[in-house]
């Protein structure tokens, strides 16, 4: 009896040890593949025409608000600022009508002087599988910034780049930076699951539902500078600037909606030109006429501008 007993708990602990090594291995596999393409900061993040931004709750169990869930939108807002995206995609669950993950992102956003034209919400976004399966196969994102935790996103990253998402990890750096024993093995177990996910059993989203298109991106490309290349002639054409029409902040339609720009006045163009370690800087300052601008967002004629 002793020995059947004895033998038994070997077979116990044989197979606990091959079950750590395989976690190990694939938490491994999903870090080592992805820990390249993970910025330093929200300051390096690559720039992307969408962010996608992972709900999560609001609120702690035990009350106060979810370091993380703030984090997150710290992050989303500092992007749109740096002008890093075109839109912000914010995707949660909405399961029930008392808890919107996506609405409470999209209210926060907004009072962080986020445009409400700058953002789209998904309200299927159950589970990060399901969020970046969406993200492509509804609203036809091929690139990507993911914004979350540091340790969420080598799974983000690995998803994507198994469903064919081009996509690089922007981290939300949480205020609270205690280990969570807790958080850190249910983030390598579900690591592990997300491996079968792809190449086992073959999950498919909850809900998936018909295409959708996000808004033209609005936001002006980042200008690249070459310090090496002198520039010779410059455009001294007054340029036009657009302004998107002012809109409520709480009209929010479940649709995408394409805004038309409207054209500002033109406005004289001033060059500025200073040698610095013998390379030669143009900056290019606007002297916008103010009275011009609103005048035109108002609905106005504009005034004959003055000499």
């Amino acid at each position: 009896m002793q020995r059947v007993i004895k033998r038994a708990a070997l077979v116990i602990i044989a197979l606990l040890v091959a079950g750590v090594l395989v976690l190990v291995g694939l938490n491994l596999w999903v870090v080592m593949a992805t820990r390249d393409r993970i910025a330093a900061s929200p300051l390096t993040c690559e720039s992307r025409e969408v962010g996608i931004v992972f709900g999560t709750s609001h609120g702690l169990v035990g009350g106060g608000s979810n370091p993380h869930y703030q984090a997150r939108l710290d992050t989303a807002a500092q992007l749109y600022r740096l002008h890093r995206v075109s839109n912000l995609l914010l995707s949660g669950d909405n399961r029930t009508r008392y808890y919107n993950e996506p609405m409470t992102m999209w209210r926060d956003l907004r009072a962080r002087n986020v445009p409400q034209q700058f953002m789209t919400l998904d309200y299927a976004g159950f589970s990060t599988f399901d969020t970046l399966v969406r993200a492509k196969k509804v609203f036809g994102v091929s690139e990507a910034i993911l914004v979350t935790q540091p340790w969420h996103l080598p799974r983000a990253l690995f998803i994507a780049d198994a469903i064919g998402l081009d996509a690089s990890g922007c981290p939300a750096i949480s205020e609270s930076q205690t280990s969570n024993i807790k958080l850190t093995l249910r983030e390598w177990l579900a690591r592990a699951a997300t491996v079968g996910d792809l190449y086992l059993w073959g999950r498919t989203p909850r809900f998936l539902g018909p295409q959708e298109r996000l808004p033209t991106p609005v936001l002006s490309p980042s200008l690249s500078v070459k310090a090496s290349v002198e520039i010779s002639q410059l455009d001294m054409k007054a340029p036009v600037l657009l302004a998107w029409p002012l809109q409520r902040s709480h009209d929010v339609s479940p649709t995408s909606v394409l805004l038309k720009p409207q054209p500002l006045a033109r406005v004289p163009l001033k060059v500025v030109r200073s040698e610095e370690k013998g390379v030669l800087l143009v900056m290019k300052k606007l002297l916008p006429n103010v009275r011009q601008s609103l005048a035109i967002l108002l609905n106005h004629e504009a005034a004959p501008m003055k000499d």
